[in-house]
């Protein structure tokens, strides 16, 4: 506001003010020194004394009833005065106006601006002027030579009357013990007599120090004190107690001044005469005594249009502002108090008053006489008023006066941290601000930090601090909205180092670093790679549980580091390192670390099988920062809580530190997870801009508390709310649809453990947390009548009891279509043998037909008959005839084995006999007539089944049919995935020639017909390969099927371990369902001569 005048304006600073002249001995108001003369003029010098002394009411009333009573003019006067302290102090400045009185205002040229000059003494009067702070009960206050007085009332017999006084009351002195009333008035010689009591409060403490118990008797002293007193005309006694009000201490001499006010009433009860009660500087008059010591001139009706301009600002921001901002009484104040802000002089009664070492109007005078100088000196363009943030302590004699004057030196380092540092070091915190967010501007923050600084000098905890609403009223002004306050406020909280951080507490400094910047200051010494191993350490443990859904595999960094394999039976989680792979909030395709990890399993470009068996999950970019902060503050945290570090905490901070450790744990778990929100998981749906079957969801934690210490949880969740997962509680998919989607669709058969493994290859199907899901799938396929079950030479179908299904590769199940193509169902009818002879009676010479007939059973059959007519090896006819000739009764045996080893045994006998006459008993059936030996093993040998046991049941048949050595194997393949598996296997074969035909029909979006056929050497096919798998891995369906025939030139031999070796050389990479036939070479003609 351009039309208001500051301060520089409207005021004229005395020159020794102005010109930072004053000395410190000027503001010590020492009254036994004046007494004694040995004060600076500043005191000791009557002219000077009042010259630079405001006349308030209470100096006035003081000196008109004291100097009343010496010269015994003015009527009936009270004796004994006490002068109350509760507001502006001034209480020394007081006494020494008293003893200058008594001593007859000798040069003043206006004493009757203080008292009426009939009043002064014009005779002399004995002045003992008694200060608790010169006293010394351990050692004795030296009085002349070698003269000491160890108590109060030694000093007192000394000062009334000399030495000779002082031998009256030697013994009282030594030990300390009171003397009574007449001794004491025999002190006053009959003469006027001032008794000027002092600092009583300090002298309490220190003889209880020196002499414990010794105190007590202060109470009898003071009752003989004023009984010699009241009984002694022209004999005057002032006293002074600081005590608030209802006579409560409030300084740190509370306990000694409520005693000592204790004692001074019970005396004057003992007296009968009661203290008059005076108070030297009322709180109103305050200002004029600092204005009249600090200015020759203030210009009253310039400062009325500055306050008008504080009134309109306070009117205007009401609502940011103390309720009694608005109020006219508050403008009243101004009024009063200008130059000084009405908050100036709270600041400085209301709180540095309540210092012991802060002597009221004496230290405000110290103190604004460094903030006139220092103001005047820089002159603020926005000085108004002068407000408690210009008393500086970026002033070297104003931070010197508050750390050592006032013994606030516990405050140095937040001075210097946070308010104001001392000149070439480097700037607190409050300039740094105001440098950074107000260049070239006023200092707001130092103006609001050096409020508080002040605010924060006070005694008592409950004293100590301002709120944020009195604070903006404290410093604004004209030129300062209360809104810029504010602002740089919450700035400053967050960044200051010392303030008070415990709940609730007002804006205040403490001795000791707050705890938030604490932890910062530790929090800035972590390393990045403290941080890195602590996240790894972390997220490993919430991805990684042991007991968890998943496998994990840790900050992957390509292929070969995600295993390609069952492991466990658990799918494999990867969790990308949050310092490579990053996600933006809505992505259209899957990093390219995903794509590739999910494509191969290593680094020379060999195809994932088990690509539905891995998940990705990964951290969104926006996240990373928090998390790394949360991490960090954590670590810190732990570095705080050390021994050596939390020991210099207070107790509430050492607390908060172990409360906030605990709960950071929990902090840095939400933080991990909300980070890693990101999943990548196998799906038919693949995301947009991608080749791979990759779909992708975000994850969202439901709440805080939703097990944020175990990340897979939430994995699981997700995958299991969109049935990509399925527990052991679910309903497992249709079985149906299940052979579908695996080679069942078009071999018709797999092994258990293979179907597993399908659920691990297909994208399409969902994931297994456990098995259970497809055990019940298999077992409602059998009830639906999609499979057959079968382990050996057992099957199952819908008709028999459930059977104890078990995942491995000596379990099948076939589909409907393929079962009965096989003969395994319906199953075979139980095995019947019906052995007939026809006619059963003949004469001699006569012939009968024998017929066996099998009915059930699994073909084929084997006969063995007592006729060997009737025996037969492995045929599938079921029924045999022979006619026989016997000359006597007979009895013929037949048993029967079927294809499944089932045996049934029947007879029949022929009765031979002349008709009319009784037929002899049958003879005994013969042994059965073994069938003829079967035709000589094949040359062609075949089994079926994983390729592995396939090979080793051919290697056993053609040992068990003594063939030496195998021509030729040739090898069917139906999937694609073994189809590559053993096709780099086949390419490494020496000992064999090995031709390749391939065929694959691949479907692909937009594509009408993809269509390959391969016949020729491997070496040819190699290339066929190479680029067929990829196509057959991104194909939509897809149907390969390969045959593989190896001939050897010399045969390979099966003595020996060579056929092992092959089956390990065939099956090193992996191998899937095949059918394998071998054909065996020719016997050699040595071995075919041998045999004959």
């Amino acid at each position: 506001m351009p039309s208001l005048q500051t301060v520089f304006d409207t005021c004229r600073p005395r020159a020794d003010v102005l010109s930072g002249a004053t000395r410190d001995e000027q503001f010590v108001a020492d009254l036994a020194r004046v007494v004694n003369g040995t004060a600076p003029a500043e005191y000791a010098d009557a002219p000077t004394f009042f010259r630079h002394s405001y006349a308030t009411r209470g100096m006035k009333d003081l000196l008109k009833a004291v100097c009343s009573r010496l010269t015994g003019r003015g009527g009936e006067i009270g004796s004994i005065i006490r002068l109350h302290t509760q507001y502006g102090g001034g209480k020394t400045h007081g006494l020494i106006a008293l003893v200058h009185a008594a001593r007859g205002m000798k040069g003043v040229p206006n004493p009757g601006d203080f008292v009426s000059p009939g009043l002064i003494p014009s005779v002399p009067v004995r002045v003992a002027a008694l200060d608790g702070e010169n006293s010394d009960p351990t050692n004795g206050l030296t009085l002349e030579g070698n003269l000491r007085a160890f108590s109060i009332w030694g000093e007192l017999a000394y000062r009334l009357a000399g030495a000779g006084g002082y031998e009256r009351v030697r013994e009282s002195d030594r030990q300390h013990v009171a003397p009574g009333a007449e001794t004491i008035r025999e002190l006053f010689g009959g003469q006027p007599a001032l008794i000027l009591l002092d600092e009583i409060s300090v002298y309490l403490r220190k003889v209880e120090q020196a002499r414990p118990g010794s105190s007590n008797q202060f109470a009898a002293f003071v009752h003989a004190l004023f009984k010699a007193v009241a009984s002694s005309p022209n004999v005057a006694l002032v006293y002074t107690i600081a005590l608030g009000r209802d006579n409560v201490g409030q300084d740190a001499y509370k306990e000694e001044n409520e005693r000592a006010a204790q004692a001074m009433s019970e005396a004057e009860k003992v007296a009968a005469r009661s203290s008059t009660q005076l108070n030297p500087t009322e709180e109103d008059e305050t200002a004029d005594v600092l204005r009249a010591r600090l200015f020759d001139a203030v210009d009253a009706a310039a400062g009325e249009q500055a306050i008008a301009g504080y009134a309109d600002l306070w009117h205007a921001n009401h609502d940011y502002l103390p309720l009694e901002a608005a109020l006219p009484s508050t403008r009243d104040q101004f009024r009063r108090t200008y130059p000084f802000h009405p908050e100036t002089l709270n600041v400085l009664t209301e709180k540095l008053s309540s210092l012991s070492t802060f002597h009221r109007t004496r230290g405000m005078l110290r103190l604004l006489t460094r903030t006139v100088y220092w103001l005047w000196k820089h002159r603020p363009p926005d000085t108004y008023a002068i407000h408690p943030h210009h008393i500086d302590p970026a002033f070297d004699r104003i931070r010197d006066e508050i750390t050592t004057k006032l013994d606030q030196g516990a405050y140095i380092a937040a001075l210097h941290a946070d308010v104001a540092a001392v000149t070439g070091d480097q700037p607190a915190l409050a300039q740094q601000l105001d440098d950074r967010l107000y260049p070239g501007r006023l200092p707001i923050t130092s103006y609001l930090a050096n409020t508080v600084f002040l605010h924060t000098l006070a005694y008592g905890d409950a004293a100590k601090g301002i709120s944020p609403e009195r604070l903006k009223f404290s410093v604004c002004s004209p030129g300062v909205e209360p809104v810029f306050v504010e602002q740089a406020r919450i700035q400053f909280l967050a960044d200051a180092i010392y303030l008070d951080d415990r709940p609730g507490a007002p804006m205040r400094f403490m001795a000791e670093p707050n705890l938030n910047q604490i932890i910062r200051r530790h929090v800035s010494d972590i390393e990045d790679l403290d941080v890195r191993n602590e996240l790894r350490l972390r997220i490993g443990h919430l991805f990684g549980l042991p007991r968890g859904p998943f496998q994990l595999a840790l900050f992957p960094p390509g292929p070969y580091d995600v295993p390609d394999e069952v492991g466990d039976g658990r799918p494999y989680l990867a969790v990308m390192s949050y310092e490579s792979v990053t996600v933006k909030s809505d992505p259209t395709r899957p990093p390219a670390e995903v794509e590739e990890i999910f494509q191969y399993k290593n680094s020379d470009g060999r195809l994932r099988e088990l690509r539905n068996n891995l998940l990705f999950v990964i951290v969104g970019e926006r996240e990373i920062a928090r998390m790394k902060d949360i991490t960090r503050r954590r670590l810190a945290l732990a570095e705080l809580r050390k021994p050596e570090h939390i020991k210099n905490l207070a107790d509430h901070q050492q607390r908060k530190v172990n409360e906030e450790f605990q709960t950071s744990l929990l902090d840095q778990a939400l933080a991990i997870l909300q980070c890693y929100r990101h999943l990548f998981y196998p799906s038919h749906m693949a995301m947009p801009d991608t080749q791979q079957p990759i779909g992708h969801t975000a994850i969202e934690l439901s709440s805080p508390g939703d097990r944020p210490g175990d990340g897979q949880y939430q994995i699981e969740r997700i995958l299991h709310d969109q049935k990509k997962l399925l527990t052991a509680r679910d309903d497992p998919d249709a079985p149906t649809f299940v052979r579908d989607q695996t080679p069942l669709k078009t071999k018709g058969f797999i092994t258990t453990a293979a179907l597993r493994d399908e659920f691990r290859r297909a994208p399409k199907l969902a994931m297994l947390e456990e098995d259970t899901p497809l055990l019940t799938c298999i077992r409602q396929g059998i009830e639906q009548e999609v499979f057959i079950y079968r382990e050996g030479d057992r099957v199952w179908g819908r008709t028999d009891p459930t059977p104890a299904i078990r995942l491995n590769d000596n379990e099948f199940v076939y589909t409907m279509a393929e079962a009965r193509r096989q003969a395994l169902w319906p199953r075979s009818e139980p095995l019947e043998v019906r052995f007939a002879a026809f006619p059963g009676r003949i004469r001699p010479g006569e012939s009968a037909e024998l017929t066996i007939t099998v009915k059930g059973g699994t073909p084929p059959y084997t006969y063995a008959c007592s006729e060997p007519a009737l025996s037969a090896a492995a045929t599938d006819d079921r029924t045999l005839s022979a006619r026989v000739l016997p000359e006597t009764s007979t009895t013929w045996q037949v048993e029967v084995t079927d294809g499944r080893k089932q045996k049934r045994a029947e007879t029949v006998v022929v009765l031979v006999a002349e008709p009319g006459k009784d037929a002899p008993p049958p003879k005994p059936p013969v042994r059965p007539v073994d069938p003829p030996p079967p035709p000589p093993p094949p040359t062609e040998l075949h089994a079926e089944g994983p390729l592995l046991e396939a090979l080793r049941e051919i290697w056993e048949k053609a040992r068990k049919a003594k063939h030496a050595r195998i021509q030729k194997v040739i090898i069917r393949l139906y999937d694609a995935l073994a189809i590559f598996k053993v096709h780099g296997a086949m390419a490494t074969l020496k000992d064999a020639t090995v031709n390749c035909e391939l065929e694959a029909e691949l479907q692909f979006e937009g594509v009408k017909e993809f269509l390959v056929r391969f016949h020729g050497p491997i070496d040819k096919a190699n290339a066929v390969k190479t680029f067929l798998e990829p196509q057959a891995r991104s194909a939509s369906d897809r149907r390969v099927e390969a045959v593989y025939t190896l001939e050897f030139a010399v045969g390979l031999p099966l003595a020996g371990d060579g056929p092992e070796s092959l089956t390990t050389s065939l099956t090193r990479y992996g191998g899937g369902e095949a059918y394998v036939e071998a054909h065996a070479a020719a016997p050699e003609p040595k071995e075919e001569s041998h045999g004959k």
